[in-house]
C-alpha cells in the first residue's frame, strides 16, 4: 500500500526480484475486506501517524486495525510501523531530532545490521507485549522493529541503499511471516 512515498515502488521491485507477483495500490484504493493477497506491505509515507484528522492517517489506522483483527499476514514499514506500534499499545511521538537519511547500526533480533532510517516520529517501548518481539534502543527505548506471529514492523527502510543487507533482511522477514501463515 502506497502512503505517498516512492519507496513503496522500490519495495515492489525488491519483492518482485524475490519471485513474487506484486502490485502497488494507493492507500485510498486499498480495502482489506475486498483484497486478499498472501501478504500486505503497508508502505512508508510522510505525516504524523497520530493525526486522526488526516484522511490518510485514518485510512492507515483502519487498515492496520483490520489486518491485526483478522490475523492477516502483513509487514509495515516506517509510517506503517509507527501505526502498528500505536495499535500494539506503544506511545508514538515526534523525535527531538529527526533521523532523515541516517544509517544506524542496530541489533535486529540478534543480528547486527546497518540500516537506513528516515523518520521524524518514533514509537517508544516501555513494557513488554505478550506475543510481540520488540527490537529497541536500550537507552532511549525507541522501537526499531516489532514482530508477532502474522506481522512485522520496521522503522528503518530495508529498501534504502543505506541498508547494507536490506534485501536479505526483507526477504528473511517475509519468509518468516509467510511460514507462520501456512503453519
Amino acid at each position: 500500500i502506497d502512503f505517498e512515498d516512492q519507496f513503496s515502488f522500490v519495495l515492489k521491485h525488491m519483492i518482485t526480484a524475490m519471485g513474487a507477483n506484486v502490485s502497488v495500490e494507493p492507500y485510498y484504493r486499498f480495502f482489506p475486506e475486498i483484497t486478499s493477497p498472501s501478504i500486505v506491505i503497508i508502505g512508508p509515507g510522510p505525516g504524523d501517524p497520530c493525526n486522526l484528522f488526516d484522511e490518510k492517517m485514518l485510512k492507515l489506522d483502519d487498515v492496520t486495525s483490520a489486518l491485526l483483527k483478522e490475523k492477516r499476514s502483513f509487514l509495515s514499514v516506517c509510517l506503517g510501523h509507527q501505526k502498528l506500534c500505536e495499535k500494539l499499545g506503544m506511545k508514538v511521538q515526534c523525535k527531538e531530532e529527526p533521523s532523515q537519511g541516517m544509517q544506524r547500526s542496530i541489533n535486529l533480533f540478534g543480528e547486527e545490521q546497518k540500516l537506513g532510517f528516515y523518520n521524524t516520529f518514533a514509537a517508544v517501548h516501555d513494557t513488554d507485549i505478550d506475543g510481540v518481539e520488540i527490537c529497541s534502543d536500550p537507552k532511549t527505548k525507541e522501537v526499531f522493529a516489532v514482530r508477532g506471529e502474522h506481522f512485522s514492523g520496521f522503522q528503518f527502510h530495508p529498501e534504502s541503499i543505506m541498508s547494507q543487507n536490506g534485501f536479505s533482511v526483507l526477504a528473511k522477514e517475509l519468509v518468516r511471516i509467510l511460514q507462520k501463515q501456512s503453519s
